[in-house]
């Protein structure tokens, strides 16, 4: 019975591994994505990314003198006093506000749009440049970004649900595995060796995959309707990078104490033997 239980008890542990990856992308997409505050407050601090901060104030400004009943405003001076609104607190609470709504939108689907409208950016440009404040309709209607529950909210709605699941059930499916695979082994030592390098492999993968996902972010943007197309791109990556970036750490992690755990077998083994 020894010979078929330590490929068991292998195949446990990857198993457990496997399962422990799942879960803490489950567990840091639920933390820094779902909850709606820390998403809100992601939203802030993507803002503060040169590209992104380059989009907004691109887009608001094209939308600004869209909206004027002139067409005589220089882009530049327009540009430059909506990169000063973007920096108070009105429009930082206003755009605070519209991501909180968007992840209503995108995650639980309980709200049916979100959107920035003008009025939040007039309102502070009124702070900043009256006089093109005054230049803009009081009624205008346009909108920096819209999201619809129709459009994007199902495939989203349900990639919450199932990183919901995942962070809720892998973590205890990925303990009995490995408990399993503990109970099973013939050769402990020889098991956690390996189920170290598991761990310090699974780390590497974490690693690619976080700029393969970043890349895949950037090619798959819509970016056509964007002033910049290759801004539009580039915020995109920077937005990803703040909600992926804590993954990093995590990837970093696992690989060296992957590695130890091998290293620490591997010696206590020499010795016995």
């Amino acid at each position: 019975m020894a010979g078929p239980r330590q490929p068991v008890a292998l195949l446990l542990a990857l198993v457990a591994v496997a399962l422990g990856l799942a879960s803490v992308v489950a567990l840091h997409l639920r933390a820094e994505a779902l909850d709606r505050r820390a998403f809100a407050g992601n939203a802030l601090v993507a803002l503060d990314r040169p590209a992104v901060r380059d989009l907004v104030t691109e887009e608001i400004a094209g939308q600004l003198i869209a909206a004027a009943p002139v067409d005589v405003i220089p882009r530049e001076t327009v540009e430059g006093a909506v990169g000063e609104v973007v920096e108070t607190r009105a429009f930082r609470r206003a755009f605070r506000r519209s991501a909180a709504e968007a992840n209503r939108v995108l995650f639980d689907g309980t709200a049916d749009a979100a959107s920035l409208r003008l009025e939040a950016v007039t309102a502070a440009l009124a702070g900043v440049d009256p006089r093109l404040a005054q230049l803009v309709p009081s009624g205008a209607s346009v909108r920096l970004l819209t999201l619809r529950r129709s459009t994007v909210g199902v495939g989203t709605v349900k990639l919450a649900d199932w990183v919901e699941t995942t962070a809720r059930v892998a973590p205890w499916l990925a303990l009995a595995a490995l408990a399993g695979a503990l109970l099973l082994a013939a050769d402990r030592r020889r098991l956690v060796r390996a189920s170290g390098a598991m761990v310090a492999l699974a780390g590497v993968v974490l690693l690619v995959a976080l700029p393969l996902g970043r890349s895949a972010v950037e090619d798959n943007v819509d970016a056509a309707a964007a002033v910049n197309p290759a801004t539009a791109r580039a915020a995109a990556g920077e937005v990803y990078d703040v909600y992926a970036d804590g993954l990093q750490l995590y990837g970093i992690l696992a690989i060296g104490g992957g590695l130890a755990v091998a290293a620490a077998a591997t010696l206590l083994g020499g010795r016995r033997g």
